[in-house]
C-alpha cells in the first residue's frame, strides 16, 4: 500500500545502508537524517547553514537542484 502512496508522489521513500527504508509524507522542506549503524534508528534534522551552503555549491556549479538528500551514518552516544 504504501508504495502505490509512494506512486503517486504522496510519500517519499529514503533508502539507507542494509536494506533499511523509511517512508515520509512528501513535503517541500529541506531535512536531512542522522542513522544509527547500530539500532536503524533514523533521525531528521534541517540546518540552515547546510541548506543555504548546499545551495551556494549549485549556484557555483550551474547546477539546478531538483532534490537532494543528506544521509549522515554514525553511532549515538546514548546507545
Amino acid at each position: 500500500m504504501l508504495t502505490q502512496f509512494e506512486a503517486a508522489g504522496l510519500v517519499v521513500r529514503h533508502r539507507f545502508e542494509g536494506e533499511h527504508s523509511v517512508f515520509e509524507l512528501a513535503s517541500e522542506d529541506d531535512h536531512d537524517h542522522l542513522v544509527c549503524v547500530k539500532t536503524g534508528q533514523v533521525r531528521e534534522f534541517n540546518d540552515p547553514v547546510l541548506n543555504a551552503r548546499i545551495e551556494a555549491i549549485a549556484l557555483e556549479h550551474g547546477f539546478e537542484i531538483t532534490g537532494r538528500t543528506v544521509q549522515i551514518y554514525g553511532i549515538r552516544k546514548d546507545d
